[in-house]
């Protein structure tokens, strides 16, 4: 019966977060929050928007690129562990992108076009196109 209480602190939770990524060098990770707190809102639209944004900006942290290739055992773990969380992300996107409403487009150097990208951020014309830039999360028009 404390309906409207919880809602007010879900709103206080996502403004704090929100004054946390307007500060310089603000964690990454708080992107998944917000996201976590804007579905928890009823924000469906915002949600999947603010974790597809998430998934981007989490995978330009990882140092290895997708087609490297590990030359020894210790960078084989890294390699690995980075894999793993690419595929962790990959993951998300595909879920999320599995509703035709939402879409990835970045700007195609190769091409020399807006692309809506797949979930491994790759372009659909050509998947060895590496110079993506301008990657964003965005609504299909209805």
């Amino acid at each position: 019966g404390m309906a409207s209480e919880a809602r007010a602190d879900w709103q206080r939770a996502l403004e704090k977060i929100n004054s946390q990524l307007a500060m310089p060098k603000a964690s990454i990770d708080l992107y998944k929050q917000r996201a976590e707190l804007l579905k928890e809102l009823g924000m469906q639209d915002e949600y999947a928007l603010q974790m597809l944004r998430y998934t981007i900006e989490k995978e330009k942290t990882l140092k290895t690129k997708r087609k490297d290739i590990a030359m020894g055992w210790e960078e084989g773990i890294k390699k690995g562990l980075e894999d793993n969380e690419r595929q962790e992300l990959d993951k998300i996107r595909t879920e999320i992108m599995g509703n035709p409403k939402y879409k990835i487009v970045g700007q195609c150097k190769q091409c020399h076009a807006v692309v809506d990208l797949n979930a491994r951020l790759e372009c659909p014309n050509n998947p060895k196109h590496q110079k993506i830039s301008d990657i964003r999360p965005s609504l299909r028009e209805t």
